[in-house]
């Protein structure tokens, strides 16, 4: 379905040459969407590809561009390239920050965090709580709490 949307502007999309067409900004999120398909069936490569075409491909101003960087910089993570998911994560920061989207920066600092923990940086404990505070000013109680469960569970941290 979701390749059949795209097929309605670019009438020969196919996986095997998404790359070489432009998208608009919604195209880009149905690609994007069409990514986190195959990322759940395990195609991880190919999934890491096309998030990564998005990302290059989308306008930094785009509302769409802090949800890439998030995915792409967790599947870096996942990758333990930690400096690329870190720079990835600063990358969407820095646009949510002007352009003043505050939607999903709380998770970029998140990733940001992680990405500077692996690489023994100490100021991740700032950027975790630069997360949980976004957490809190935006009412996110769940998130918070998944965020401070995981860094106990995974990392060790006690917040």
């Amino acid at each position: 379905m979701l390749i059949k949307s795209i097929r309605m502007t670019t009438s020969t999309f196919d996986l095997n040459n998404y790359n070489s067409f432009v998208y608009s900004s919604t195209e880009l999120r149905i690609l994007m969407n069409i990514a986190f398909t195959l990322n759940m069936l395990k195609h991880k490569e190919k999934y890491i590809e096309i998030i990564e075409f998005c990302f290059h491909s989308a306008d930094t101003s785009d509302d769409i561009y802090p949800k890439l960087c998030h995915n792409l910089s967790g599947a870096l993570l996942r990758k333990k390239d930690y400096e690329k998911a870190l720079q990835v994560s600063n990358m969407g920061i820095e646009a949510s920050q002007k352009t003043r989207n505050l939607n999903g920066l709380n998770i970029l600092y998140y990733g940001k965090a992680i990405a500077e923990f692996h690489l023994e940086k100490p100021e991740y404990i700032k950027s975790l709580n630069i997360a949980l505070t976004l957490c809190e000013a935006l009412g996110q109680d769940k998130l918070k709490n998944d965020i401070i469960r995981k860094c106990k569970k995974v990392l060790g941290i006690d917040l």
